[in-house]
């Protein structure tokens, strides 16, 4: 297993540990929810490079002021335990249905790869 899962496994384990409800499963997720998604990573150095995580914070619908709330109160317990760099409001389609909103919070960490 590459360096990229195990950060992504120790970061959910900080974010159950802070009582966090998240998971790194698409076909976990029921909001309000944290979604740890793989990152994007550039190979900027000889032995790995920089990732960018995102933490997908989900609510439930309709993208109405009380889900925001509940987006924001979810993504200041994730900074809590994660150096969280951005936030951006977004929605997330988890299946095939119709999106709902979230906010993808990122952050980049240099990694060893493979």
């Amino acid at each position: 297993m590459s360096e990229i899962i195990t950060q992504l496994e120790g970061y959910l384990d900080k974010l159950k540990g802070a009582g966090v409800r998240a998971t790194m499963d698409p076909r976990s997720v029921n909001p309000p929810t944290v979604l740890l998604a793989p990152p994007d990573f550039d190979l900027d150095v000889g032995c790995g490079g920089t990732a960018e995580f995102h933490a997908f914070v989900l609510a439930p619908p309709p993208a109405n002021l009380d889900a925001w709330r509940a987006l924001d109160d979810i993504a200041a317990k994730v900074a809590d335990v994660i150096p969280i760099e951005r936030i951006r409001a977004t929605t997330y389609g988890v299946d095939d249905t119709s999106a709902i909103p979230a906010l993808d919070l990122s952050w980049t960490q240099a990694l060893s790869w493979p």
